[in-house]
């Protein structure tokens, strides 16, 4: 650990830097420029003594997201990632007042996103839940997929009464259901008891409005993330082996903001909502774990906000390029050179919120100019610096020192 100062007009680091290092307001004022997330262009924030900054770049292994400035001289702790290892193996309640920090960060975000993609976030209200369990099991049972709508029908059972609207309707949409996939007894759908379970392709492990009992490691397999909205299903996310999902709303309390449903044939560990704490303040290693994921998920829904905030088509797509390549490390001082990002079309399309086919046009025609090349499963881009300075213009952001 060591301690720094700093004359007032000194830049800490610049957003697009390498982040290796974690740093503490020890005197002095300083302040932390960025994009919000609010409104597309730079905003400031002050930072107080005794906060930490820095973090979540380290955490999510990303180039900083913010220039931090000193408005006065200032005195600041530099510490390593191990050093900060240490300090959180000693007061673990940090970890969980982070994790706490970065869900609801995450979750503003998320509402935000969903807002700009039209798949609006739902209120924590009986009939919301009602309403969006009953149309997820209508959904299926549309789709003759009965398994999935017995289950969603079920849980809207588990929160209904016989003065619901909907309550007769399900009733004997159960015994359809339980009629096409000739079983007696709904319960024999339920999973075994054990903390290890497996899930074979297509099978539900939560829905969009349950309530929330558990979090989930995957072990092996993958479990796609999707919202229902207007009957498209929307792909939000693929959770692959040795990550985290469903933590999120164990945090904060609420009912689950999207179903995860396995992607192939998946073997999940399940851990209780009421275990939650104590594995973390007994498992410094896991709550890093948690960390790093929700630091990284933060940075991809701040880039993703950011990039559907440019109203133009083409100009989200430059920014989708640039974001690949932040998360591929090239350093900025770079992108006049000719690079290969290891990207694809529905890539771009999903970071994008744009039909592939309105990203393949405009793909097409940076290919006609030489200004890319598409492959199979990378782009070839010729100055990025290009891309990043009509970015920048649109939202009125001086450039990278």
């Amino acid at each position: 650990m060591q301690s720094k100062k700093y004359s007032a007009g000194s830049i800490i680091y610049f957003s697009g830097d390498i982040a290796d290092k974690i740093y503490i307001l020890k005197s002095g004022h300083a302040q932390s420029i960025f994009i919000s997330e609010e409104t597309g262009v730079e905003d400031r924030e002050i930072i107080n003594v005794g906060e930490f900054f820095g973090v979540k770049s380290i955490l999510g292994a990303y180039p900083q997201e913010d220039t931090v400035q000193c408005i006065t001289n200032c005195e600041i702790l530099v510490i390593s990632y191990e050093e900060f290892e240490t300090l959180i193996e000693k007061n673990k309640q940090i970890i969980i007042k982070m994790l706490r920090v970065f869900s609801n960060q995450l979750r503003r975000i998320n509402k935000k996103v969903n807002l700009l993609m039209g798949t609006e976030s739902h209120d924590d209200d009986r009939n919301a839940i009602l309403e969006g369990l009953y149309n997820i099991g209508e959904f299926h049972f549309k789709n003759k997929n009965f398994k999935s709508a017995l289950y969603a029908y079920k849980k809207y059972f588990e929160n209904a009464n016989e003065n619901d609207s909907a309550y007769n309707t399900v009733q004997k949409k159960i015994e359809e259901c339980k009629k096409e996939l000739k079983i007696d007894d709904i319960d024999t759908l339920s999973s075994n008891t054990n903390n290890t379970k497996e899930y074979d392709t297509g099978d539900i492990i939560f829905l969009e409005f349950e309530k929330a009992d558990k979090f989930y490691m995957v072990q092996s397999g993958s479990v796609k993330i999707i919202k229902l909205v207007k009957d498209v299903e929307k792909l939000l996310d693929i959770v692959y082996s040795n990550n985290f999902f469903g933590e999120m709303a164990i945090l904060e309390d609420t009912i689950r903001s999207a179903s995860a449903i396995a992607n192939e044939p998946t073997v999940l560990l399940e851990l209780k909502k009421e275990n939650f704490q104590n594995i973390l303040a007994n498992n410094t290693a896991m709550g890093l774990k948690l960390s790093k994921m929700f630091a990284k998920r933060i940075f991809d829904s701040k880039r993703r906000l950011l990039i559907l905030q440019l109203k133009e088509p083409e100009l989200r797509v430059y920014d989708a390029l640039i974001l690949i390549a932040e998360i591929q490390n090239i350093d900025r001082d770079a992108y006049d050179k000719t690079h290969e990002l290891t990207t694809n079309i529905n890539d771009i399309s999903n970071w994008c919120g744009l039909k592939t086919t309105d990203v393949q046009r405009i793909l097409n025609n940076l290919q006609k100019v030489s200004r890319i090349e598409v492959k199979q499963s990378t782009i070839v881009v010729k100055g990025l610096n290009e891309f990043k300075r009509q970015v920048d213009v649109r939202r009125k952001k001086p450039g990278h020192h």
